[in-house]
């Protein structure tokens, strides 16, 4: 992959030395998703996928010739790909809030909080650490996560609830597991797994154990939340693959 990418950086020479090693990253970052996606690991494996993609000297050539509709294409895409995830959550929560009679501004909030702040924001970003081990990419994208989902700790009343964060934090450790794939069992482990950590932080921020036996339906409806907003990181991750098709790793046209 190194040489894949030094011989595409030197087709590159006329664009300014920030914009080759934006666009070198962000090809990494492309040629790593997709190897995960296939889940190879070794090099000869990456080096057969590379050997099917186009020629770097032609890649470069395209990238140069239309560097500017790239540009703006690539911004398209982390917008889609973070609009899927408020689209699903908001969605949601509209859906639900009109059968509970609940204001339809919560839902539109939450759904742009969760959509623009935080999965743009992922999705904007993610390209600098995608080189990284596994295990500090995702504790990157859970700590970015986080913080970018400051916002929806304003959401409700007028006192900060810090619990909310921890939404951006399950959405930032999704997009990096969600990377490699994750078998339906994984799906059921981690919402479980996230539903007990919300209600043992809300436990500690109220300072009592606030659910009762009768909650039941609230439960549920915590968990429904957690798959849907699984659902959206899942369809995000899958709709930026696919429009980084678009101008990336094309097959080799003999």
């Amino acid at each position: 992959m190194a040489a894949y990418l030094e011989e595409v950086e030197s087709g590159l020479s006329s664009l300014p030395r920030r914009r080759r090693r934006e666009l070198i990253r962000e090809l990494q970052a492309s040629l790593i998703d997709e190897a995960e996606s296939l889940g190879l690991a070794s090099e000869a494996a990456i080096g057969a996928v590379l050997d099917a993609k186009e020629a770097p000297a032609d890649i470069a050539r395209e990238l140069v010739a239309a560097e500017a509709d790239n540009s703006r294409h690539r911004r398209q895409t982390k917008l889609l790909a973070g609009g899927a995830i408020g689209l699903a959550t908001g969605g949601y929560l509209l859906i639900l809030g009109l059968l509970l009679n609940r204001p339809w501004r919560l839902s539109m909030s939450i759904g742009l909080a969760l959509g623009l702040a935080v999965g743009v924001g992922i999705f904007w970003t993610r390209s600098h650490w995608q080189h990284l081990h596994p295990a500090r990419r995702v504790l990157l994208a859970m700590a970015l996560g986080t913080l970018l989902a400051t916002p929806m700790g304003f959401i409700v009343g007028k006192t900060f609830l810090w619990t909310w964060l921890s939404y951006g934090t399950f959405a930032g450790y999704l997009v990096e597991r969600f990377q490699a794939g994750r078998r339906p069992l994984g799906w059921v482990m981690d919402n479980l797994a996230f539903t007990a950590l919300l209600f043992a932080l809300a436990t500690v921020q109220q300072k009592h154990w606030f659910l009762e036996w009768s909650d039941w339906q609230f439960v549920l409806r915590s968990m429904l939340f957690n798959f849907v907003l699984q659902a959206g990181v899942w369809g995000g991750l899958h709709l930026h693959r696919l429009l980084d098709g678009h101008w990336l790793l094309k097959p080799n046209r003999i």
